[in-house]
């Protein structure tokens, strides 16, 4: 019972650090789309309606590089964070493996 508590607070903490890098780093790629598409659309290259939606197929076309860049980075600020906490001496002392996990 004590281990599905810990699971899912090690998921809660990696699911909350994931969402926030994955719309952060998602934002900041799509703020960085912006200037080159309004440039092609004012030189005439792009359509001025198909703005949005080039921009929107940009996203998504962004978002597997996204999505693996920021579970990597996810891992590795949880795992920190709960080293900082001094989590895994917690769980260690508690009789649980941090590498089990």
């Amino acid at each position: 019972m004590k281990h599905g508590i810990l699971q899912r607070y090690l998921l809660r903490a990696l699911a909350l650090n994931w969402l926030v890098l994955f719309l952060g780093l998602m934002l900041i790629m799509t703020i960085a789309q912006v200037p080159n598409i309004l440039g092609r659309a004012t030189e005439h290259e792009l359509a001025p309606h198909l703005v949005l939606q080039v921009l929107l197929l940009m996203v998504i076309a962004n978002a597997s590089i996204v999505i693996l860049l920021t579970l990597l980075l996810a891992i590795v600020v949880t795992i920190g964070q709960l080293s900082h906490d001094s989590e895994f001496t917690a769980m260690r002392s508690a009789g649980f493996s941090p590498l089990r996990l």
